[in-house]
């Protein structure tokens, strides 16, 4: 059995989506009558409760049983092997199940690159040690799948890197080739990915960078 690492591991839960038990409550008052509604408002309510319904169903990030959903796919983590944490500014941590959600909040602006002040990831090798992203070794393997499908994996060590996957198979990435892989899979190459390189107010770790 695959033990926790530095980002929670629980299997997402069938009831993940499930509405609160009063979500239906209703308070009544008795004097009180609505007055009725015309035809533009009628119009307006039944185009609103429309939308509403066709509106694609977003599960909660809300702790469950002690672990978080990601803040991007809003999946469970699962795998400790992968995943990513962000600091803000604020202090507040943004947490994702994979690599390429981490890069996919980043390219779309659901993570500002100058808000960020440090990013961790789950080292592949050895999940409990996470690594700062500017000393992080990227790695597309596709016969390693992650959660989210891109095969794209963070290592602390180009050696560590190496055993993993037949060099044959692998492509070792910079976080520019992060981004350009999600943007090209996942945005059909849509997203800029130049502006989102650098994240201008992250605290630089310290130690030797690994080589590439």
């Amino acid at each position: 059995m695959m033990s926790d690492g530095p980002f929670p591991r629980v299997r997402h839960p069938a009831d993940t989506c499930s509405l609160p038990s009063n979500f239906l409550h209703h308070h009544h008052t008795t004097d009180v009558r609505p007055e009725p509604l015309n035809g533009v408002s009628r119009f307006g309510l039944a185009l609103a409760l429309m939308i509403v319904a066709l509106a694609p169903a977003r599960a909660s990030a809300a702790v469950i049983e002690g672990h978080r959903a990601c803040d991007y796919c809003r999946m469970l983590l699962e795998d400790p092997r992968f995943g990513a944490e962000v600091t803000l500014g604020s202090g507040a941590k943004k947490i994702y199940d994979a690599v390429e959600c981490m890069a996919a909040a980043v390219l779309t602006d659901s993570v500002a690159v100058g808000d960020v002040r440090a990013i961790s990831l789950a080292d592949h090798a050895l999940a409990k040690a996470p690594v700062p992203i500017d000393r992080a070794v990227f790695l597309h393997c596709p016969e390693l799948t992650s959660p989210m499908g891109l095969s794209l994996l963070a290592f602390r060590s180009r050696a560590d890197a190496d055993t993993t996957c037949p060099a044959r198979r692998a492509t070792v990435l910079d976080w520019r080739g992060v981004l350009a892989q999600v943007n090209a899979r996942w945005f059909q190459g849509r997203l800029a990915v130049e502006p989102h390189v650098k994240f201008p107010r992250l605290k630089p770790s310290s130690g030797p960078k690994p080589a590439r």
